[in-house]
């Protein structure tokens, strides 16, 4: 989703909108969730500032009436300068599909899975531990621990979905995972390889890493007593497919900082 040279983006696609809105660019525009190249979103959270003097109430207004492909549900509100998108997020919710009847939006299974192994295998990985083995190359997390809240599976007629909810995940850690789950339910590993992989902090000790096509951010959760209680307007977006995220704490002037919901 961060913005880059040449490859559309949803991240380069809202900058482009913020600064036909204001004028100007936005400073630091960064996002609550990464996102790898080919993965989806319904829903992400952004901040980003402009140097003042600045017509908030303007960007606002042209804002609310512009339009872009493949951006939808546009929401501004100013907030307070301490407020920041990575820094105030306090979960994020993942669905990854399998067998799903869009093989654009999920992963393509053709074994029949054990369903019942599978579950038993995300038991071990739910709860706080050191997700190293699930830790791709050239992630820039500082700490490799981190919490899963929940880790289930739910059959639909979507297809197989396997829900995460974390305080925050490292890069391709979900794909890694689900990589793992795959094996365990076409027999490959059995569900207690999970705990084995767990307790290695290798990464060569888990599998596969699942396509990012089946791979969704449902949505963030946030800690908001740093918005300003005086804010009236909201600025959000649920971009219809997300790329790549990078979140950068802004530096110098916050005057006019919007947050992104």
């Amino acid at each position: 989703m961060q913005p880059q040279i040449n490859v559309p983006t949803a991240g380069g696609a809202l900058r482009d909108l913020i600064t036909q809105a204001a004028g100007q660019p936005p400073k630091a525009l960064c996002f609550a969730a990464r996102t790898d190249k080919g993965v989806h979103a319904i829903e992400n959270i952004a901040t980003f500032w402009f140097k003042g003097p600045f017509d908030v109430q303007s960007f606002l207004d042209k804002l609310h009436n512009l339009q872009t492909p493949g951006l939808r549900n546009i929401y501004a509100r100013q907030v307070d300068p301490k407020f920041h998108a990575r820094g105030n997020s306090t979960g994020k919710r993942y669905c990854y599909v399998i067998n799903g009847p869009d093989p654009e939006t999920s992963w393509q299974i053709i074994p029949k899975l054990d369903l019942d192994a599978m579950q038993k295998a995300l038991g071990y990985v739910q709860g706080t531990h050191d997700f190293q083995s699930f830790r791709a190359s050239g992630c820039t997390a500082g700490t490799s621990i981190k919490t899963l809240y929940e880790a289930k599976l739910t059959q639909t007629a979507e297809g197989l979905c396997i829900d995460l909810f974390g305080d925050a995940f490292l890069r391709q850690m979900i794909r890694i995972l689900v990589g793992v789950l795959a094996e365990i339910g076409t027999g490959l590993r059995k569900p207690s390889d999970m705990l084995m992989i767990l307790e290695a902090k290798s990464r060569q000790a888990a599998g596969i890493t699942a396509p990012a096509c089946g791979l969704t951010l449902l949505g963030v959760e946030l800690t908001c007593e740093t918005i300003s209680k005086d804010s009236s307007h909201l600025v959000g977006v649920r971009p219809l497919h997300c790329e790549r995220v990078e979140l950068f704490r802004p530096e110098g002037d916050a005057y006019g900082r919007q947050a992104i919901l």
